[in-house]
């Protein structure tokens, strides 16, 4: 379980994948593959703030996640990189009156061991002319998993999420 893969050296697109074979008395089994990395998706976000304000460059960074994880292990994934790198996406949208469901996609290896700093989700973006940030904690992201979060922005410091 000490094999270890960087984030930076793998790609979502063709992801690193591995996965553990038990072989049988006849010297046959079956190897799954499974990619290491997980996702994050923005399935919708909301803005209900009063008076028609437009939230403007809306950009996702994922913080305090998993850069380096062991290749072989399928859980107990803690961040042991000191790396301050970080996944981000920028949206190709400004939010207004109307929900945008912009499946936007933040990947980062695993990070589900309880005793660690969890993953944070972070919008950054400028209502009225001035930049305001929101922070959402994630869940414990498993291997090879994808956690749907739906936003409601209601003002500049108020913030609700639902990740499924």
């Amino acid at each position: 379980e000490l094999l270890t893969a960087r984030f930076g050296d793998d790609d979502p697109r063709f992801p690193i994948m591995s996965g553990t074979c038990q072989v049988s008395e006849n010297g046959t089994g079956t190897l799954v593959l499974k990619p290491l990395m997980s996702a994050i998706v923005i399935s919708s976000i909301t803005n209900s703030m009063e008076r028609y304000r437009m939230v403007e460059e809306p950009e996702l960074i994922l913080v305090s996640p998993s850069f380096e994880a062991e290749i072989l292990r399928e859980s107990g994934f803690r961040p042991d990189s000191q790396e301050t790198d970080s996944s981000s996406v920028r949206l190709s949208c400004d939010i207004g009156t109307f929900t945008q469901y912009p499946s936007a996609r933040l990947f980062c290896y695993p990070n589900d061991d309880p005793g660690q700093t969890p993953t944070l989700c972070i919008l950054r973006c400028t209502i009225d002319s001035t930049d305001v940030q929101y922070s959402m904690e994630m869940p414990r992201i498993k291997r090879n998993s994808a956690i749907d979060i739906s936003l409601e922005i209601s003002g500049t410091d108020s913030i609700s999420y639902i990740c499924h």
